[in-house]
């Protein structure tokens, strides 16, 4: 069992990693409270359902996931460019693994079609938080259209992602990043 006080954070962290590895209707509340070191009765103590487990785990997990990103990329570089051009690499190592599974947010938006569901807003605002932390730093970059290359860059990242999971390794980051270059070259002498 889970030391007192801790059951809540536990439930959280063993549904992402239960949901990251197998998907969200793959994944039953029994293997998540096993997961956790808890009974089935501590988790709906906590969640009322299985899908806010789920909605709560995947915002939690996002805001980790923000924080991890954006520490990374400052560490790596202090200028935009080279923080944008840095997603790319972390993707890549992260793509690398043998456990590489893509990105949660798509995966569960994916396992889940109906968008009433209470994760479907989550894997949105990851994304639209993504995009933010993108346009923040092209707007930095001095180009006429920050929003729009921002965008760009992202539909990259998340090519990226998904080639990444039917063609394994670091290869397509590497490849995104050249395309990425390309775009902010082009777009900083346009300006």
């Amino acid at each position: 069992m889970v030391p007192r006080g801790t059951a809540r954070s536990s439930l959280l962290a063993s549904a992402v990693d239960l949901i990251a590895a197998h998907g969200v209707n793959a994944v039953g509340v029994d293997a998540i409270a096993d997961r956790a070191g808890t009974t089935k009765r501590t988790l709906y103590q906590h969640f009322a359902s299985k899908d806010a487990l789920v909605a709560e785990a995947l915002s939690a997990n996002s805001t980790t996931w923000h924080e991890r990103v954006s520490a990374a990329v400052a560490a790596r570089a202090e200028d935009p460019e080279g923080q944008l051009l840095a997603l790319f690499d972390l993707i890549g190592e992260d793509a690398a693994r043998p456990a590489y599974r893509g990105c949660v947010f798509v995966n569960a938006a994916a396992d889940l079609p109906d968008p009433a569901h209470p994760a479907r807003p989550v894997a949105s605002r990851h994304k639209q938080r993504l995009l933010d932390f993108l346009t923040e730093r092209t707007s930095r970059l001095g180009v006429r259209d920050p929003q729009r290359l921002a965008r760009q860059i992202k539909v990259l990242l998340e090519g990226v992602v998904a080639t990444a999971l039917v063609d394994p390794g670091p290869q397509p980051a590497q490849d995104a990043r050249a395309a990425a270059e390309i775009l902010i070259m082009t777009e900083k002498g346009a300006s």
